[in-house]
Formats: C-alpha cells, sequence, structure tokens
C-alpha cells in the first residue's frame, strides 16, 4: 500500500509520480506471492523518484512474485534500511528492482537474493550492516557492491517470533551453511568490512567445494577483516574465495588466524593461502613431531579422510588446547614397549651364571654345577620429565636354568623363563605382554677371577590400547570422535653380556667382597603394527630397530655364618650403577589416513641414563644338604625413576 492508494499502477499516458514512503513498523506479507513493500512508479513516459525509508521487519512470501521489498519503475530510486531493520522472504528473494538506478544503503540485516535488475545499481551494506547471500546478487553489469559491514555467504533465518514488537535483535541466521553467489556487478570492500565465510580444503584444491564462493562479473577490491571458519581441512592450496570477472586489488585485508593456522591473501582472484604450523613453540618434542607430519600431509597431497580430524585442531585458537590435542595423538606408549623390553632383557642376562653370584669358600655349590628356580615381581615408577609422560612397568616372572662344570676351569650354563609385562604410559596408554626367555652362558674360572659371556633373547607379544580422548563438533554440524585404537606388536630383544668377577676373601674368613662389571650390548626389534578402531585416525607404528650399550659395576658384600644346627646362612648387599649410553628409545609412526610422501613422524619414550641399583638378602642352606634358598629385595633408583622388587630363590646342586 503506497500512499495510502492502491496496489499497482494504472500505466496510462503520462509519467508516474514520485513515490516518497517512510515507515518503522513491521510489515508482513508472508502468504503466495506476497510482497510486504511495493512501489511502483510507471507510466508510459516514465517513473519518477522512489524514495523509501524503512526501519522495521520486513517480510515477504513465498513462491512465484514474492519479495520483502520490490522497486518497479522509478528512474533515480533510493532505498534506506534502519539498524532496526531485518529483511526477508520466504522464498529468498529480499529485494527486486526493475529498470530504474536503484541505490540501496543498508544498516540493517538482509537475507537472501537480490536483482536489481537494469540500469546503474549501487548496494551499499553499512558498517551496522548484515548482508547474508544465497545464489545472485544482480545488480546489474555496472553495479557496485560496497561492503563495510559484515558479509556473509549463506544462512537461513532462524526467528524467535513475529509480531508488532519484534525487531531485528529477535532473528538469526544458520552459520557454517557453504554458499557459492554469483554477484551481477563489481565488489568494494571497505576497511571496515567484515567478511565471514566457511572454508573447507579439499585434497582436491577446488574453489567452492565445501566453501563459500562469491563470483564476480566485475572487478575486486578487497579490504578489512576476514574470518575463516574451517568446516575440512585435508590439504592446503590457495583456495579462491572471491572469483574476480575483472581486475582484483588487495588494499591490506587481515584475515584472523587460529593457533595453527597462519591465514594470509593473494591475489589472482581474491585467494585465502594458508599456512600451517601445528607443532607449536612449547610443545614437548613427541607433540611436536606429530605437529609436523600434520604440516607435512597438509603441504603435500593431503588426506580427505583426516580433513575432519585437522579442521577441528586448527579451528583451535588456544595454543594450551592443541598441544593437549596432540598430545592424545602421539605414540609414546610404543617406544615404552620398548623400553620394558630392554628393562626386562637386561634383568633376564643379569641371572645368568646363578650359581657362582654369591659363592664363597665357605658357601661353595659344588664348583658351580645346580640348577635353580627363582620368581619374582617388582614395580617400576618413573615421574614425567622433560617432556616425556610418566611410565610403569609391573613384572612377574618365573625362571629357571642349569650349569654343569665343562672343566675345572669352565662351566656352561643354560636358562629360560616366563614373564608377564604389563606397562602404562601415562594416562593415555596401557598394554600387556606375555614373554619368553632364552638364554646360554659360559664363565671361567681362575682362582678368585671369574670371566663370562651369557648370549640371551626374549620374545614376547604387546596387546596395547591408545586411548585417545578427541573429540568435538566441527561448525557445520559434523561430529569428529576418536576414542580408543588398539594395536598387536611383536618385540623381540638378544643381548650379549661380558662379565667379570673378582672375590676378595682373607682366608679363613666369613666376610668376603666382590667387585664386577657387566658390559651388556641389547638390540631390540619392534615389529610394526597397525592400530584398529579408529580407521583413518589411528596410527601406523613402523618397525623399529635399535641397539643400546650399557656398562654395570657393581660391589656385593656377604659373608656365611654356621648356625649351631648345622646351618648355613649367607647375608649378602649389593650396589652399583647402570650407566646406558642413551636416554630414549624411539618409533616411527604415521597416520593410517596419511598418503605415503607424507612420511612418518618419531615419538620417544625416555628413561635416565644412570640407575642406582641395590640388592639386599639372605641366603639358607644347611651343611647337609645339598639345596638352598635365597630371599632378596632388590630396587633401582634414580633421578625420576624408582623400582621396587621381592625375589625368592631356590638352588640345588647336582
Amino acid at each position: 500500500l503506497v500512499d495510502q492508494v492502491f496496489r499497482g499502477s494504472a500505466g496510462g499516458d503520462g509519467s508516474g509520480g514520485a513515490i516518497a514512503l517512510t515507515a518503522d513498523g513491521n510489515v508482513v506479507a508472508d502468504a503466495a506471492g506476497g510482497v510486504a513493500i511495493l512501489a511502483q512508479s510507471e507510466g508510459r513516459n516514465g517513473g519518477g523518484r522512489v524514495t523509501l525509508g524503512l526501519d522495521g521487519v520486513i517480510k515477504g512470501g513465498s513462491g512465484t512474485g514474492a519479495a520483502a521489498i520490490a522497486v518497479t519503475g522509478g528512474s533515480e530510486n533510493r532505498v534506506d534500511l534502519g539498524s532496526n531493520g531485518f529483511v526477508f522472504a520466504l522464498n529468498n528473494v529480499a529485494i527486486t528492482g526493475s529498470s530504474g538506478n536503484d541505490r540501496i544503503v543498508s544498516k540493517a540485516g538482509v537475507v537472501g537474493n537480490i536483482d536489481l535488475g537494469g540500469g546503474r545499481n549501487r548496494l551499499t551494506n553499512a558498517a551496522s550492516g548484515t548482508l547474508v547471500t544465497h545464489e545472485t546478487l544482480d545488480l546489474g553489469r555496472d553495479g557496485l557492491l560496497t561492503n563495510a559491514g559484515l558479509l556473509v555467504p549463506g544462512g537461513d533465518v532462524v526467528q524467535s517470533g513475529l509480531g508488532a514488537s519484534a525487531s531485528r535483535s529477535d532473528f538469526t541466521t544458520t552459520r557454517n551453511v557453504p554458499q557459492t553467489t554469483t554477484l551481477v556487478g563489481s565488489l568494494l570492500m571497505t576497511p571496515t568490512s567484515r567478511f565471514q565465510i566457511d572454508v573447507s580444503y579439499r585434497a582436491s584444491g577446488a574453489a567452492g567445494d565445501g566453501s563459500d564462493l562469491i563470483r564476480t562479473t566485475g572487478s575486486v577490491t578487497f579490504d578489512g577483516l576476514v574470518a575463516p571458519t574451517l568446516l575440512s581441512l585435508e590439504r592446503l592450496f590457495p583456495l579462491t574465495i572471491i572469483e574476480s570477472g575483472g581486475a582484483a586489488v588487495d588494499r591490506g585485508a587481515t584475515v584472523l588466524d587460529t593457533a595453527t593456522i597462519d591465514y594470509s591473501i593473494a591475489i589472482g582472484s581474491i585467494e585465502l593461502a594458508a599456512t600451517p604450523d601445528f607443532s607449536l613453540p612449547g610443545m614437548t618434542g613427541n607433540q611436536g613431531a606429530v605437529g609436523d607430519h600434520i604440516n607435512a600431509i597438509l603441504t603435500g597431497d593431503g588426506s580427505a579422510a583426516l580433513g575432519p580430524l585437522f579442521a577441528l585442531i586448527g579451528n583451535m585458537t588456544d595454543a594450551g588446547e592443541v598441544a593437549a590435542t596432540l598430545d592424545r595423538l602421539t605414540t609414546e606408549g610404543y617406544a615404552a614397549n620398548r623400553v620394558a623390553t630392554l628393562f626386562s632383557g637386561l634383568g633376564f642376562a643379569a641371572g645368568i651364571g646363578d650359581c657362582e653370584r654369591r659363592k664363597s669358600r665357605e658357601f661353595d655349590l659344588a664348583r658351580g654345577e645346580c640348577w635353580w628356580l627363582e620368581t619374582q615381581g617388582d614395580r617400576f615408577e618413573q615421574d614425567p620429565f622433560d617432556g616425556y609422560r610418566s611410565l610403569g612397568i609391573r613384572s612377574n616372572s618365573m625362571i629357571g636354568g642349569v650349569e654343569r662344570a665343562i672343566d675345572d676351569n669352565w662351566t656352561a650354563g643354560f636358562a629360560l623363563g616366563y614373564e608377564s609385562l604389563d606397562v602404562t604410559s601415562g594416562d593415555s596408554f596401557s598394554s600387556d605382554a606375555d614373554r619368553g626367555h632364552l638364554g646360554v652362558s659360559i664363565f671361567r674360572r681362575t682362582g678368585p677371577l671369574v670371566l663370562g659371556a651369557a648370549l640371551t633373547g626374549s620374545f614376547g607379544q604387546f596387546e596395547s590400547t591408545r586411548y585417545v580422548g578427541v573429540s568435538g563438533t566441527l561448525p557445520d554440524g559434523n561430529a569428529v570422535s576418536l576414542v580408543s585404537a588398539e594395536s598387536t606388536q611383536t618385540i623381540t630383544q638378544a643381548n650379549l653380556g661380558l662379565r667379570a668377577a673378582y672375590t676378595l676373601q682373607n682366608p679363613g674368613s666369613q666376610v668376603y667382597a666382590r667387585p664386577s662389571i657387566d658390559l651388556d650390548a641389547s638390540y631390540i626389534y619392534a615389529s610394526q603394527a597397525d592400530e584398529s578402531g579408529e580407521a583413518a585416525f589411528g596410527m601406523e607404528v613402523g618397525s623399529t630397530s635399535e641397539w643400546v650399550l650399557s656398562m654395570s659395576p657393581t660391589v656385593e658384600v656377604g659373608g656365611t655364618f654356621r648356625s649351631d644346627a648345622g646351618a648355613l646362612v649367607h647375608p649378602f648387599l649389593r650396589g652399583g650403577f647402570t650407566l646406558f649410553d642413551t636416554d630414549r628409545l624411539e618409533i616411527d609412526s604415521a597416520f593410517i589416513g596419511a598418503p605415503e610422501s607424507a612420511g612418518r613422524f618419531q615419538n620417544a619414550s625416555g628413561f635416565d641414563r644412570l640407575l642406582g641399583r641395590v640388592n639386599a638378602g639372605l641366603d639358607i642352606g644347611s651343611e647337609n644338604s645339598s639345596s638352598r634358598v635365597e630371599l632378596g629385595y632388590y630396587g633401582v633408583f634414580s633421578e625420576h625413576s624408582t623400582l621396587h622388587g621381592l625375589g625368592v630363590n631356590w638352588t640345588m646342586r647336582f
């Protein structure tokens, strides 16, 4: 209803009159074909000026011909939309024009398609305005869209209610709806403009594939602030966000970065370039290695399967949150399995030559000929340090062996054992293994001097669970959830040990001292293991082998005492240390969904190079018996770790 007359025009002779309409209230025409505001000035000889000042909710109807605002005819037309206004229609046609020169200045919220027809048209989205585009912004070939406010491709209206008192604040639009908009005309983004876009960096690099895209027939002048929202992050090509049909100029637009992605504007068309850096300052070495692996994927061949996970992390703005998330993706636990294997193998190797371990002149087990059986249980606990997680190893074992004299000086031995291991790495990894041990030894005794060598090996499978616990919802509503992954990995170990010991004991003395030294070369091989349970988000743990050298000097003191009943009691105390040539064991891994070109990343589990050792026990035997029983405690102490264990040994001589 215009000028209180009627809708439409007789369209007869003469010219259409000028129209001036100001309305602060709400206008609703939400029936089929409904037009909320129709301003028409037409005649056979042309139309007059149409001037509209609107500052309310303007809602058009559905179906063909409907619109929120329609300006028909007129020569020089102007529509001003106030900051309390909100303009939309059920058929998504916000504003239409015809043949006149139309100028629209909007401080309001406008949602939908705009078609201003012929003429020299101008659309200005002012600093307080919001323009949510749909498929078309047709301003004519010479038209210009000037954006000084918020420009958002894609979004549907959500209203909390529509009454006489409804205002712009009662309406919102859905976000994160990828939209391609065709702009007939040119685009000018001012320094105050805000461009809110959804971006999906697909492996294909295609513009508009899951991303917002504006295609202009004219030129583009770009400035202001760009606020990208990641929906998918598969591979990082420069992504076209505005495809220009003419010249494209960047006058200094800035882009909101995230904690892991540094955005920039590239010119050809208007492209959003992204430089990933998921390896942030302050991260641990293991976290940073995962971050570098993600960087290699994104800057290389990309991965569609990993896109949702990378987008979830890429949207994070807090560096601490990124580090915590990458920590859940590390594979340090698999390296911890190798550390447990190293300690297990060295422990078994130390028991070879058991008959001679505490031999004194008063407690001679038939020149080293015996068989023996021992059961042990120990708990190793290591605190977090230098970026490594806490490490826990629980071991229960039973080992046995036999030693026979070859001649007066040489003794050969054979031993085998079974061990149950439980390993934890922080609160996000646990594993268990059943391991078998096998070893042979040979010793030469020359008076108080004993020289020997032992070759041992072990084999077992680790059943591991990595508790990932990474979850979130992408801006488009898609959920990302990683719970846990499982794997089976075989780890074998071989050890070559050399031992020298010298017994110091005065004739007739019941007390002795025995300094000794062990030199060990341990080889550890871990087979490849692919995790199950998390598909592409799981890890492929590569096969890894490594040598570890160690030296263990020890001093043992003890004595043998007889009771009146003929019992032989042998207390002893042993102290020493072990020095390793390394303080970490490593494992190579990659996301299952990663391209081969991205390679692998390396994670490690650390331990102290210097371990102090103490062992105290009591041997009980009899002059009239060929057997003895040993009860013992053993411990390991270092800067960051402790181990406490108990053992019972039964030995019988031939």
